[in-house]
């Protein structure tokens, strides 16, 4: 009786794990934009924007000469990651999820012009149910993630009224401060051997779910 109940309840979680409609997001159908720089140019997905501007020949190599520096622009920016309109969404579907396994790091992610919600930390993944969004959206549905500025958006942190102080020589082996307010790879804002990049974008792969 017991070796039947397991086999039921194996089926009925199979059955619903071969019923779910994984579309990968992953790829090249992808724009970076940053609206006050007047810049727009193809992207891909796991990527971050220093590496798609580098592509796309907007910017040059980061490691070369003393572009450390020189592209400091980039990380002081906001990054809009625009996807092509998604095809393949099962309209019977009783749920739809948007499943990020990493964004890196402060994100506003919009979803068929609607606000979906915000991310502030690059370690964990985050999941979404848009189903009511989708239902109401007309046209193919588009993704849009917008990275903020991680040292703009760190400094902000450290300037509100009564915020916790830290001694200098935390501070002093890096390019960028304020490292301390961020859920981001430390290295980010420099170190002894390291350029500072602060890196903005979907740093792992990006997918949707749409479950029967």
């Amino acid at each position: 009786m017991l070796v039947r109940r397991i086999a039921a309840i194996a089926a009925t979680l199979l059955s619903k794990v071969f019923a779910q409609n994984i579309i990968s997001l992953s790829g090249h159908d992808w724009i970076l934009s940053n609206s006050d720089l007047n810049i727009s140019c193809p992207a891909s997905l796991p990527s971050q924007a220093h590496l798609d501007l580098h592509a796309c020949q907007v910017i040059g190599s980061p490691y070369y000469g003393l572009n450390d520096f020189n592209l400091r622009f980039v990380a002081w920016a906001n990054w809009t990651y625009t996807s092509a309109p998604i095809s393949n969404l099962q309209a019977n579907s009783s749920s739809t999820w948007l499943v990020f396994n990493g964004l890196d790091t402060f994100t506003s992610i919009s979803f068929c012009g609607e606000h979906v919600a915000a991310t502030n930390n690059q370690f964990r993944q985050y999941y979404f149910d848009v189903s009511a969004i989708l239902d109401d959206c007309q046209d193919d549905p588009v993704l849009s993630v917008n990275f903020g500025s991680a040292p703009k958006i760190t400094q902000e942190i450290a300037d509100e009224p009564g915020q916790e102080t830290w001694p200098y020589g935390i501070e002093i082996m890096y390019e960028f401060s304020n490292r301390q307010f961020m859920r981001k790879e430390q290295n980010d804002f420099g170190w002894d051997w390291g350029p500072a990049f602060a890196p903005a974008g979907p740093w792992y792969v990006l997918w949707n779910r749409g479950q029967i």
